[in-house]
């Protein structure tokens, strides 16, 4: 084999290739293309988005699918083996969610929120966390000197401006604002009224009738003399003295005819009282002073403006009251006619007057008639010595009224609504409306203000809801007969009779610094572990208060009593709704404090007079940092949480059947010696009561072990039998109503509790027994015990299974 060198390769060019079969084609310049439209790029965007994205999904899911088939049909399958697949299935998905709602339930909402871990219901401690601190004590004091800052009896400018202020507030809330508000009723103003003393046709003294107070306002009619609610009268007659105007008191001046009195504001009796007595004992008018013993409280100058409408016959409007009030009135009829045939509306006038008047009065006097020694008093380290005078010392009054039969009004309400029995309420009231400035009255407005502010922030800010509704009112024509709180209870008849359970009277909340009650049965030991709490809790400092009665138990002993003068009154009386009302009194002036008379009534504030300002609330230090209003709003809130957010109602059956027993054997001792009355049946059924109250305790008892008293979980039956028994149980005090109205007084319902109507005592327990026996009344009793029989047997058997 040889190899060529490769020195010895030709040096010419490498063999030609062949000729390239394609064709050759000549380039050009390409063509410009037009711009695409609108159709041509949604139509590429869409391909693009098919190519990009809904293929590869196809592709990803298409094996799944194909393996839900196949899963589908092996299940179906094994389905049919068993049994119908339709049926099965049934079972199976509610098994599967039954889990996933026990889970749910077991979980809870969240560990830091309001319903705890494990829980369904409040952790009571968190709200009272929050409404500690939530209160505010300056906004407090702001509220307090705004609602003080002007005049603002019912229906004039200043009460609407508060009510606007009210209601804008809510509006701005959480709560929800009941739009039925403005309401008419019969109002009456001071114009420019006289009471002049003649003697034998010689005019001795022209009473001043003013109240003289340093203020920025021009206006000065709502600082003249008046009472509201008195008729528009004139009366002339002998003037005479009649200490607090009682029955005996009257014995003294049996010579005089039609005689005008003068009568001092009793610590026993409201006004409206005085004058019935007055009329009873043919009284032509009334000129009433303050009561010496609080005349620290007002001063020689103060007035005193008393309502004195008669409250305890009919509440409401004085032209249409009682049952008929909340309708509207034809105006087509004499007004005058109606108001003399009115029963609520006095028959003769009366006139409040100053203590300096009064001592002008008693100089002209001196010396003349005869002398009541007993009725001396000292006024200001002077003593007046009090003299009957003679026939020939005329008194000529006029109260000179501005009328008006149709002037309207408003009620403010303010609702937080129930998230599990929202038909259920408890009622939180409190008077709008003053004769003057209403400095230390608008307590109540301020702090209603104060609760509202925290409830509704409590809703907001936390995932909280009460368990039944709160309802928030701000009513006005308190001054006239309650004529809001009465045309709101009958307005609204049915949600009052069958759901409101509670109601918490604000009035006259702060006055001193000695802790006072008056409570429902049903409701003492809720309100004495409030106030315990309260007093144990690290949280809250106690302003300098007197607790002596809470520690002593005497709070369950305490009678329970009607303010024949507050907005409480129509509730309690016509649709036996339990009330609570609690308050800071001052006890000092009281020369009666050793007697056995809860003095209920008597204001321990200037009340009703121009004295009440804000200027005299701060000089006078009664409150200086507010601690007594956060006390009693912290105290109050408290119960309303109770009340409201508790999940079986937390009534106190068996203080009810014991304090019930005790009152019937009070009148059953009292009518010894009456023929043929019969208590045995009654007493029976007292007896027979007290399962519900042991019913109660121990289904109490049984939640609270199951339910881990509330920070556990409630099973779905339990709830259902909860709401039963809570629904029983807002029906037991429904049932116990006489529909047909107590002895001799169709407006109260209440056979429980009412008005006395006597002079000494301002608690009255079993009024249609009591009427009737005093009236000694043999058969009127035993009717009374008929009916009161009758309502137990409709009790037990709503208990009985």
């Amino acid at each position: 084999m040889s190899y060529t060198p490769l020195n010895d390769l030709p040096l010419d060019l490498p063999p030609a290739y062949e000729p390239s079969p394609q064709l050759q084609f000549d380039l050009e310049d390409p063509i410009s293309q037009e711009p695409l439209t609108f159709r041509q790029h949604a139509s590429n965007a869409a391909k693009s988005f098919n190519k990009r994205i809904i293929q590869p999904i196809n592709n990803a899911l298409d094996p799944i699918y194909q393996l839900y088939c196949y899963s589908n049909a092996k299940f179906e399958y094994y389905i049919s083996k068993v049994g119908n697949p339709l049926i099965i299935k049934r079972f199976m998905y509610i098994f599967f969610f039954a889990i996933i709602l026990y889970i749910a339930t077991l979980t809870g909402l969240s560990s830091e929120g309001m319903v705890g871990l494990h829980s369904d219901f409040t952790d009571p401690l968190k709200l009272s966390n929050f409404i500690e601190m939530s209160l505010d004590p300056k906004r407090l004091e702001e509220n307090l000197q705004y609602f003080s800052s002007m005049p603002h009896l019912s229906g004039t400018s200043g009460d609407l401006a508060l009510g606007e202020y009210i209601e804008k507030f809510i509006s701005k809330s959480k709560l929800e604002l009941n739009p039925d508000v403005i309401f008419e009723a019969f109002t009456n103003y001071p114009k420019k009224p006289t009471a002049q003393l003649f003697k034998n046709d010689e005019l001795l003294l022209d009473l001043q009738l003013f109240e003289n107070v340093d203020d920025q306002y021009n206006l000065n009619n709502f600082k003249y003399a008046f009472n509201p609610g008195s008729p528009n009268l004139k009366a002339t007659g002998p003037l005479v003295y009649v200490n607090y105007g009682s029955d005996l008191d009257y014995n003294f001046i049996k010579q005089y005819e039609n005689p005008i009195v003068i009568i001092k504001y009793s610590p026993y009796l409201p006004a409206f009282r005085q004058i019935q007595m007055a009329e009873k004992h043919g009284a032509a008018g009334v000129l009433f002073i303050s009561d010496p013993q609080l005349q620290s409280i007002y001063s020689i100058d103060s007035i005193q403006r008393e309502p004195v409408a008669f409250t305890n016959k009919y509440p409401g409007n004085i032209l249409n009251p009682g049952i008929i009030s909340g309708s509207i009135l034809d105006r087509h009829f004499d007004v005058d006619k109606k108001l003399r045939n009115s029963d609520v509306m006095p028959s003769i006038p009366s006139i409040p007057i100053s203590w300096k008047d009064f001592k002008l009065i008693m100089k002209h006097l001196q010396g003349i008639g005869e002398r009541v020694q007993d009725w001396d008093f000292k006024l200001y380290d002077e003593e007046i010595e009090i003299w009957l005078g003679s026939p020939d010392f005329k008194m000529s009054i006029n109260p000179d009224l501005i009328e008006r039969p149709f002037k309207e009004s408003w009620n403010i309400i303010g609702k937080l609504e129930g998230s599990e029995q929202d038909t259920f309420a408890i009622v939180i009231g409190s008077s709008r409306d003053s004769v003057c400035f209403g400095g230390m009255e608008s307590s109540s407005s301020a702090i209603l203000m104060e609760l509202m502010n925290i409830f509704s922030e409590m809703s907001l800010s936390l995932p909280w809801r009460p368990l039944r509704s709160i309802y928030f009112a701000s009513f006005t024509g308190s001054k006239y007969n309650i004529a809001g709180s009465t045309n709101f209870v009958i307005k609204n008849n049915q949600f009052t009779q069958r759901d409101v359970y509670a109601y918490i009277d604000l009035d006259d909340l702060i006055q001193g610094d000695e802790l006072e009650f008056s409570v429902d049965p049903l409701f003492k030991q809720l309100v004495r572990n409030s106030i315990n709490e309260m007093k144990n809790s690290n949280l809250t400092a106690l302003p300098e208060i007197k607790m002596n009665n809470i520690e002593n138990d005497d709070l369950i002993n305490h009678k329970y009593i009607f303010n024949p003068i507050s907005n409480s009154l129509p509730f309690q009386q016509r649709y036996n709704v339990p009330g609570i009302s609690v308050k800071l009194i001052n006890n000092d002036n009281d020369k009666f404090k050793d007697n056995n008379y809860n003095k209920w009534n008597v204001p321990k504030y200037p009340k009703n007079s121009c004295l009440d300002t804000f200027n005299n609330f701060k000089e006078n230090l009664i409150d200086p940092d507010m601690s007594k209003h956060s006390f009693i709003t912290k105290l109050i809130a408290n119960i309303i949480v109770k009340l409201s957010d508790t999940p079986i109602l937390p009534y106190d059956i068996f203080q009810m059947i014991k304090e019930f027993k005790i009152n019937l054997e009070e009148i059953k001792s009292s009518s010894n010696g009456l023929s043929n009355i019969d208590f045995s049946k009654v007493e029976n059924l007292i007896n027979k009561i007290t399962f519900i109250a042991e019913q109660n305790e121990a289904f109490t008892i049984t939640w609270n072990d199951i339910c881990d008293n509330g920070k556990g979980t409630e099973p779905n039956l339990l709830s259902v039998n909860r709401w039963d028994w809570n629904s029983k149980l807002l029906l037991l005090m429904k049932v116990l109503i006489q529909f047909n109205g107590t002895y001799n007084d169709p407006w109260n319902r209440n056979f429980l509790y009412g008005l006395y109507d006597g002079e000494y005592y301002d608690h009255f327990e079993l009024p249609g027994l009591s009427l009737a026996r005093n009236s000694l009344d043999f058969d009127g009793l035993q009717n009374q015990l008929n009916e009161m029989e009758s309502l137990l047997e409709g009790c037990i058997s709503l208990f009985q299974y």
